[in-house]
């Protein structure tokens, strides 16, 4: 069996499609990587937030404790 060697018009073609498809699926993976980073970020976010507003009521009922005691 003899292989064609020769480059045509068609393998230059599955070649560029190839090519364009490995660039777009390398583009959609960094997307997705980026996308997950943010959320992260506003998951950790949302985590000091929560525990800043504990210590902060944990603050407003000491507080209320010493206004009770001083009446």
């Amino acid at each position: 069996m003899k292989i064609n060697t020769s480059i045509s018009l068609e393998n230059i073609c599955v070649i560029l499609a190839l090519v364009g498809s490995v660039v777009l699926a390398f583009g959609s993976m960094k997307a997705d990587v980026r996308i997950i980073q943010d959320q992260v970020e506003r998951k950790a976010d949302k985590e000091l937030i929560e525990y800043k507003f504990e210590v902060i009521m944990g603050e407003i009922a000491e507080i209320k404790e010493m206004l009770n005691k001083g009446k």
